[in-house]
């Protein structure tokens, strides 16, 4: 056995045994205590059970503890075999979450779509959100004037009501997710807390959410910074509408949307907003109303970080946890607000956020390599670090998902890419 060191989950013993072996005894000792611990098993793995795990784990830190296994068979008994090693319980905890997409057909489907989850020292998953737990939202058409699926949805979804769970992001204090819906791709957020699971959040707003229903939003982004009261902010990938509102690029919903893309920016939202939209179908046509009202509010409600230098489209993007700046894909081509494919380059760029005014792009060091497709960022806890997709070679396939995509590694402000 070789010596490790464990953080969270209770440890695991794999063994393989001698021939004609069929039971055996694990003896955990440390220094610090009087007595060993004594198991038996007739099966060649054992896990220290939970409950004695987080005793132990409690006071026997940065001290060996010395397994012996030793086995024997029941039918011939002599001299039992044995190996030894020992880990070392780390003096600091591994805490957290991991919530991730499980589906169950290439057909992504309301029964066949789900979010599911564990906690660190978990044995298992759980579900942690069902799409007919987010349920009836009301939510638009990618015009603006009727409920999605009024008049005809392939999966038999009542309509206005969510369709799927895929693309999502956790909120930074872990309590609810983000994630885009199905077609025309509206961003949602809904709670994961076992009492309120599906919810809207209390600070999600009426003029919020159907800010979020507004057709053809990429990937969402938050920051701890900005993540408390009265600045509850959510960044999203906001593709360009074919019928144009206002000052141009347009805002609002539109009958469709440029496909593929080659402008798709960053729009933050006020999760908190007091704004409404509002729309009588007795004074007029109900989109423009709708498209007006959300004009009025570019700015104050919701609003653009500017790109100075970028050249082409925005995806998935990733926030600093201090706040101060925003990583994302800068790709030629887009879908909806994702990576599409015929891309001729594909890096990383960084934005100040700027108290959501941006400001000049940078490519990111060891991210930006040309001829290579280097994409999805996401930022470590502490900023330090910037890990991303790499693919070597661009070509025509879809980046979305690539089976040759390989995680690199670079310093948060750029610098040697790592395997």
């Amino acid at each position: 056995m070789r010596s490790f060191r464990a953080t969270g989950c209770a440890p695991r013993f794999r063994f393989t045994p001698l021939p004609g072996e069929n039971l055996w005894e694990i003896r955990l000792s440390a220094p610090s205590e009087a007595h060993p611990l004594v198991a038996y098993t007739t099966r060649t793995s054992w896990t220290l059970p939970r409950k004695i795990w987080r005793g132990v784990s409690a006071h026997v830190l940065d001290s060996p503890i010395t397994v012996t296994i030793r086995g024997v068979s029941s039918n011939a008994p002599g001299k039992p075999s044995g190996t030894r090693g020992t880990f070392t319980i780390a003096p600091v905890s591994a805490t957290g979450k991991l919530v991730y997409w499980a589906t169950t057909s290439s057909e992504v489907k309301p029964d066949t779509s789900k979010l599911v989850g564990f906690d660190v020292g978990d044995e298992a998953v759980t579900n942690a959100l069902l799409i007919d737990q987010v349920g009836d939202r009301m939510l638009l058409s990618a015009g603006g004037r009727d409920l999605r699926g009024m008049y005809d949805d392939p999966h038999g979804v009542p309509a206005g009501h969510a369709q799927c769970i895929g693309c999502h992001v956790s909120t930074p204090d872990g309590e609810a997710v983000a994630f885009t819906d199905h077609w025309p791709w509206n961003d949602l957020l809904a709670s994961v807390q076992e009492q309120t699971v599906g919810q809207r959040p209390a600070y999600l707003t009426a003029g919020a959410e159907l800010l979020l229903n507004q057709p053809w939003l990429g990937m969402q982004a938050f920051s701890k910074a900005h993540w408390k009261a009265g600045d509850r902010v959510l960044l999203a990938v906001y593709s360009p509408r074919n019928q144009a509102m206002g000052t141009e690029p347009g805002v609002g919903f539109s009958d469709g949307a440029p496909y593929p893309s080659h402008a798709d920016r960053l729009a933050w939202f006020d999760l908190e907003t007091k704004a409404t939209f509002a729309a009588d179908p007795t004074q007029g046509d109900v989109q423009q109303q709708r498209n007006r009202a959300i004009e009025a509010q570019r700015g104050q409600a919701f609003g653009f970080l500017q790109l100075d230098g970028e050249t082409r489209s925005v995806a998935a993007p990733s926030w600093s946890h201090d706040g101060t700046r925003v990583v994302y894909t800068s790709a030629d081509v887009t879908q909806d607000g994702r990576l599409s494919g015929n891309n001729n380059e594909v890096d990383l760029h960084e934005v100040p956020y700027g108290d959501r005014k941006g400001g000049k792009v940078s490519p990111v060091q060891g991210a930006s390599e040309p001829g290579v497709a280097e994409y999805y960022p996401a930022l470590s806890a502490d900023d330090s670090l910037i890990a991303f997709t790499r693919v070597a070679k661009i070509d025509s396939a879809p980046m979305y998902y690539r089976t040759d995509g390989e995680i690199f590694v670079v310093p948060g402000h750029g610098g040697q890419p790592r395997a």
